[in-house]
C-alpha cells in the first residue's frame, strides 16, 4: 500500500464551505445556528484558540459568543453555566475549551 499525501488546507476550506452553505440553508428557513464558546482562565494558546473558532464561526454564517470566565470558578458553577448556556434558545452547540 503506498502513502498517500493529502492536502489539509484543501480539505479544510472544503469543510468551511459545506458549513457555510448549511448556515445559508437554515437562515433561509429562519434560524441562525449559534455556537456558544466557554473559556476557563487566561491560558494564551486557548483564549487564541477560541478567538480563532469564534472567527472561523461568524464567517460561516454562525452566531457565536465567548463566555470568559474565571480560573477561581468552582466546578459546580462552572457546570450550572454550561446547563444555562445550553438551554438558551440562541445556541445550538457548547465548545468548552481545555485545559480547565
Amino acid at each position: 500500500m503506498s502513502a498517500q499525501i493529502i492536502d489539509g488546507r484543501a480539505i479544510a476550506q472544503q469543510v468551511r464551505a459545506e458549513v457555510a452553505q448549511r448556515a445559508r440553508k437554515l437562515a433561509r428557513r429562519g434560524v441562525t445556528p449559534g455556537l456558544a464558546l466557554v473559556l476557563v482562565g487566561e491560558n494564551p494558546s486557548s483564549i487564541s484558540y477560541i478567538r480563532s473558532k469564534g472567527n472561523a464561526a461568524e464567517e460561516a454564517g454562525i452566531f457565536s459568543e465567548t463566555f470568559h470566565l474565571n480560573e477561581s470558578i468552582s466546578r459546580d458553577q462552572l457546570v450550572s453555566h454550561i446547563l444555562d448556556v445550553d438551554e438558551a434558545p440562541r445556541f445550538h452547540a457548547v465548545l468548552l475549551q481545555l485545559p480547565l
